[in-house]
Order: C-alpha cells, then structure tokens, then sequence
C-alpha cells in the first residue's frame, strides 16, 4: 500500500522483542522486496541464507523474520516481501558481520539476485 517508509513498521516489529530484550545493542532490520513478489521458495532461501550468517559467524546474537501485516493505514508500508531482523552486541559485531566473508559471500549469492530492493534500519538501543 503505502510506500513512504518501513519506518512505522520497523518500530512496530521491535515493539515486542525489544520488550523483553536486553538493554543495548544494535537492531539490524532489513526490508525486502523480491524480484518476484510473493515467492515464497525465495523468500525460505533468504531466511535460510541468513540463518546459516546467524550459526557460522557467531556473531548475531538473535533473528527473526517476518512478512508485512496488511492493512489501510497511510503511514504503515506493507509492500515488502520479507523482513529480518538481527541482534548484534554492539557496533563492533555489526561491522565485522557486514565484512564477514560468508555475509559478502551470501549477499552476492543469494539477495542480490532474488532481491529488486533492499532497506536497512540500524538501531542502537539505549
């Protein structure tokens, strides 16, 4: 619907992790919308590239994934295809997994060529 920004749903998302999840840190949200919408085989492929990120690098402390709740709203953007969200410890952690060779590796691999779009929030909690 609405195409202004994944913000609103960004922080909707977060609401309920961030509830119970620790104080600091940074929250890594990635929006996604596919070459080939609603596909669903590649959608599974992404949440599983980014699982494998989670276990070989170590460095991601939580995931999640998701896709957008439709609705009427103008403020929330429901046009994306799939949103993950990654914990990190700190800025640090962020940076060494943006230079890790397995996140280069599976950016080339897997989303750049399912993805038409790419948007990413970093958010460091206080």
């Amino acid at each position: 619907m609405n195409r202004f920004t994944a913000l609103p749903l960004l922080l909707c998302l977060l609401a309920a992790g961030c509830a119970t999840a620790p104080r600091g840190g940074i929250e890594h949200a990635v929006f996604i919308w596919l070459k080939r919408p609603g596909n669903a085989a590649d959608r599974a492929a992404l949440v599983r590239a980014t699982r494998e990120l989670e276990q070989s690098t170590g460095l991601v402390r939580s995931f999640r994934h998701g896709r957008p709740v439709p609705g009427e709203r103008p403020v929330v953007d429901d046009t994306f295809d799939l949103a993950l969200l990654m914990r990190f410890a700190d800025r640090d952690a962020l940076a060494e997994f943006e230079n890790h060779p397995a996140h280069r590796q599976a950016r080339k691999d897997v989303l750049q060529p399912l993805a038409r779009k790419v948007i990413i929030y970093d958010i460091a909690w206080e």
